[in-house]
C-alpha cells in the first residue's frame, strides 16, 4: 500500500514539490557543510563583533560539526514530512516557507549578535533557528489540520493555546528554581483552564480519532500511530529548543534564537490569517 493511500493529504503535492522540499533544500545544507573551514569562517559563519550581510544569512544554513549538521537535517525531514501530511492550506505554508528560509534568518542573526556579544565573539552558526520557525508552524498546521480536514468547528484557538501552554510548562518544569516551577505549574494550570473551554471541541476531535482509526485497515493503522506519535513528539518539542543546559560540549545552544523562530512559527500565520478576513 502506497504512502498516498494511507493519507491523500500527500497526492496534493506536486512531484516538484517534494524534490525542492525534500532534495534541493537538503542538497544544499550539504553542500555547504562541505565547504572548506576557512572559508565558512570569512564568509558564512556570523561572529558577533565583525558581522556582514553574507554571513547574516548563510550562517543559518551552515554547519561545522557533522554531529550537529546530521541532527538538524534528520529533524528537517522529520518535520517536513509531518508538514505534507498535515498541511491543508498550501498558499500559507508557501507564505511561511518564504517567510522563514528567505525572510528569518537576518532577524535571528541579529537578536542572535546582540545577545551573544557579551560571551565575546563566539561563532554563530546552525539550521536550528529556521527549524524551530517550521516546528512552531507544524502546532499551528496540526490545529488547522484538526479543525478543517476533520470537519471540527467547535475546535478553537483555546486549544492552541492550551497545547502552547503545555509546551511551556514542560519547558518550565525542566529548569531549577522556585520562580520557574511556579510559573511552569502556573503555565499547566492556564494549559488545563483553556482545554476545558475547548471541551466540546476536544470530546469531537477525541471521538473522530477513535471512530478512524476504527475502520483503518492493519497498515493504516501502523502508519497512523507512527504518523501521530512524531507528531505529539514535535507539537511537544519547545523543552528540545530551549535546553536546561544551554552549552553541549563546546557549543552553546543559541535559546533565544530557538524561541523566537518558534514563536514566529506559531504566531505569523494566525496574523496573517486574520489580514486575509479584513
Amino acid at each position: 500500500m502506497k504512502l498516498e493511500e494511507m493519507n491523500p493529504l500527500l497526492k496534493s503535492w506536486k512531484r516538484e514539490e517534494y524534490i525542492g522540499f525534500f532534495v534541493l533544500i537538503p542538497l544544499l545544507l550539504t553542500s555547504i557543510y562541505f565547504v572548506p573551514q576557512e572559508i565558512k569562517d570569512s564568509y558564512f559563519i556570523l561572529f558577533p563583533r565583525s558581522p556582514s550581510i553574507n554571513s547574516m544569512f548563510l550562517s543559518s544554513y551552515t554547519h561545522s560539526d557533522f554531529e550537529h549538521f546530521a541532527g538538524n537535517l534528520v529533524s528537517y525531514f522529520i518535520i517536513m514530512f509531518l508538514l505534507f501530511n498535515v498541511e491543508v492550506n498550501k498558499k500559507m505554508f508557501y507564505r511561511m516557507a518564504l517567510l522563514m528560509f528567505i525572510f528569518l534568518p537576518i532577524p535571528l542573526s541579529l537578536i542572535s549578535t546582540i545577545v551573544f556579544l557579551r560571551f565575546g565573539n563566539i561563532p554563530i552558526q546552525g539550521f536550528s533557528g529556521i527549524l524551530a520557525g517550521l516546528i512552531g508552524y507544524f502546532l499551528y498546521s496540526s490545529y488547522v489540520y484538526l479543525k478543517e480536514h476533520h470537519n471540527n468547528p467547535q475546535l478553537n484557538t483555546n486549544f492552541l493555546i492550551s497545547v502552547l501552554m503545555l509546551n511551556y510548562s514542560i519547558t518550565l518544569f525542566f529548569h531549577e528554581g522556585l520562580l520557574t516551577t511556579l510559573l511552569g505549574f502556573g503555565a499547566l494550570c492556564f494549559s488545563i483552564y483553556s482545554a476545558y473551554l475547548n471541551r466540546e471541541g476536544i470530546r469531537k476531535l477525541f471521538d473522530t480519532f477513535v471512530w478512524h482509526f476504527k475502520n483503518c485497515k492493519n497498515q493504516e493503522k501502523i502508519y497512523k500511530i507512527l504518523v501521530v506519535f512524531s507528531s505529539i513528539l514535535f507539537i511537544l518539542w519547545l523543552p528540545v529548543l530551549i535546553p536546561k543546559e544551554v552549552r553541549v560540549g563546546f557549543t552553546i545552544v543559541n535559546t533565544i534564537a530557538h524561541y523566537v523562530s518558534y514563536a514566529f512559527g506559531w504566531s505569523m500565520p494566525l496574523f496573517l490569517k486574520k489580514l486575509e478576513c479584513r
